[in-house]
C-alpha cells in the first residue's frame, strides 16, 4: 500500500491510478502464463487467453447491472454495440 501511495504523490487528482494497457497486451499475458506455469489449453474445458478473460470480465460487469455505456467505457470500446455483440455473453 505504501508503494501505491508513493506512486501517486504529485499526480493530478483526476489522473489514472494505474497505467493503461500496453499496445499489445498479449505479449505480457503470454509471459505471465509461462511464469505461472499455466497451460493455455485445458483439455475438455477450452483455452485460457486474453480474449477469454475480456469476455468473462465484461459478462460479469453486465451481470452486475452496469449500464451499456458503463460497460462500453470499461471495455474501452467506441460503441456499446461492439461490447455487447462481441464480448458480453448470455448467462442463465
Amino acid at each position: 500500500m505504501k508503494k501505491l501511495a508513493a506512486s501517486v504523490v504529485g499526480c493530478e487528482p483526476d489522473s489514472p491510478l494505474f497505467p493503461t494497457m500496453p499496445k499489445d497486451p498479449y505479449r505480457p499475458f503470454e509471459a505471465d502464463l509461462a511464469a505461472a506455469n499455466i497451460t493455455k489449453d485445458i483439455e475438455g474445458k477450452g483455452k485460457v487467453d486474453f480474449h477469454a478473460l475480456r469476455v468473462t470480465y465484461l459478462t460479469l460487469v453486465d451481470g452486475e447491472g452496469a449500464s451499456p455505456k458503463s460497460a462500453q467505457a470499461l471495455a474501452r470500446h467506441s460503441t456499446p454495440d461492439i461490447t455487447f455483440r462481441r464480448y458480453v455473453k448470455a448467462v442463465d
